[in-house]
């Protein structure tokens, strides 16, 4: 730890008080207020000399993203001074989050090259203090960077697959990232739409299954109105955080079934939702042909709650199969419109229930009337068990089908 932090020096109570100002602002909800992050930081670096408190620092990390604007002229400086005091508190965790607030941005090869030094940098440290895992999540956030070919953003991939937990989320993450690199390196495809790839634990308490995903991976380069871009197939909404003085992200749980629940009956889930059992209905799933008796759940908003984007959910579950059949109602400046997801193809080699968890099963969706030009890919896989919980590993794709010209 850094002893000086222990003083009580005035201008560490100013920047407290500048950092509590800018937290009351946000917390009356003022539309379209930022904090003024730059005056903040502004002080911060006029005052050289003054230690920072962990709080300071996760204040700069939580409340903006990137931390540190890159339009500053001294935007290294400023990183370099976070990490000086990091390492000064002995906190690997926050240098850890302040290597991964860097952001990477396509076409600007010269600030990427010197970001990519400043990582570099971060990896060697962490390599020394021999935090493997840490070094494994450093290579996640550069195969997430658009920035990048198709071939690096492979090899960091395999890099963190190297490092990583083989039972933890990011493991899962990076592993359906590499497959989709693998597929898009594959198709010779770079005009896509957009991708997800994501990683998250599935378990069951009672009669209930619960999802706790993570999603680091992600792009959305351009619209494409025939399709909706963040399926939540098997995944929940966003990336959380556990608390206000936590910089660790960690996937919302979500409650996506529960059988016990009577016909009509609804239970009131976190974040002003309900999931509300419907009616058992007969469904053809597409991926074989056959009629399956489903159970329907839906999960939605409450009633009173007006928001734009995914405003409900309806799954249908096969016993013994799983998903077949997914509904997003999603609400625009245009009006609602659904987007039906049918089960195209699955393996199942062991398990039972609503949804059978058994390493190696395999579901793949597509939206109902995807336009034949578009290249479309949702795959779901469980890839490991530790005791009741099935680490979930799957990614969305969608881009524009490139005519091959046929061998002659």
């Amino acid at each position: 730890m850094n002893p000086t932090n222990c003083a009580r020096d005035p201008r560490s109570e100013q920047l407290d008080y500048m950092i509590r100002d800018a937290c009351r602002m946000l917390q009356e909800e003022i539309e379209n207020y930022s904090p003024k992050k730059d005056g903040i930081i502004d002080f911060i670096m006029e005052n050289p000399d003054l230690p920072l408190t962990f709080n300071q620092i996760v204040f700069l990390l939580r409340n903006s993203y990137p931390a540190v604007s890159p339009t500053r002229r001294d935007f290294y400086d400023v990183y370099a001074r976070l990490v000086t005091e990091s390492k000064a508190l002995g906190d690997p965790g926050l240098l850890k989050h302040i290597c991964l607030s860097v952001p990477f941005y396509p076409n600007d090869d010269r600030e990427n090259q010197r970001k990519q030094a400043f990582f570099q940098d971060g990896i060697l440290y962490f390599h020394s203090l021999g935090l493997r895992h840490v070094v494994g999540e450093l290579y996640v956030h550069l195969a997430a960077g658009m920035c990048f070919s198709t071939a690096e953003r492979i090899r960091f991939c395999e890099s963190a697959l190297e490092l990583l937990d083989p039972t933890s989320k990011q493991y899962a993450c990076i592993r359906a990232m590499r497959e989709m690199t693998g597929y898009m390196k594959h198709q010779g495809n770079q005009d896509y739409y957009h991708y997800w790839a994501f990683g998250g634990t599935v378990f069951s308490e009672g009669e209930s299954i619960f999802l706790s995903p993570i999603f680091p991976c992600m792009a959305f380069c351009k619209r494409a109105d025939a399709l909706f871009s963040n399926v939540v197939i098997l995944k929940g909404d966003r990336e959380w955080y556990k608390s206000d003085d936590s910089l660790d992200p960690s996937g919302e749980v979500k409650e996506i079934a529960d059988a016990a629940l009577p016909v009509g009956a609804s239970k009131c889930l976190p974040k002003e939702r309900e999931l509300i059992r419907l009616p058992d209905e007969t469904v053809v799933c597409r991926a074989d042909g056959k009629e399956y008796l489903c159970r329907v759940f839906s999960c939605r908003f409450a009633a009173n709650v007006e928001v734009l984007g995914i405003v409900g959910e309806t799954h249908y579950f096969a016993e013994g199969i799983g998903l077949i059949r997914s509904v997003l109602s999603v609400r625009s400046r245009e009006g609602m419109r659904e987007y039906v997801y049918n089960l195209c193809d699955y393996t199942v080699k062991g398990g039972d229930g609503l949804l059978p968890c058994c390493v190696g099963n395999r579901w793949c969706y597509r939206q109902e009337n995807c336009p034949d030009e578009i290249d479309q890919v949702i795959r779901r896989e469980i890839i490991s068990q530790n005791g009741e919980e099935y680490l979930l590993s799957g990614w969305n794709y969608a881009g524009r089908k490139i005519q091959k010209s046929k061998e002659r």
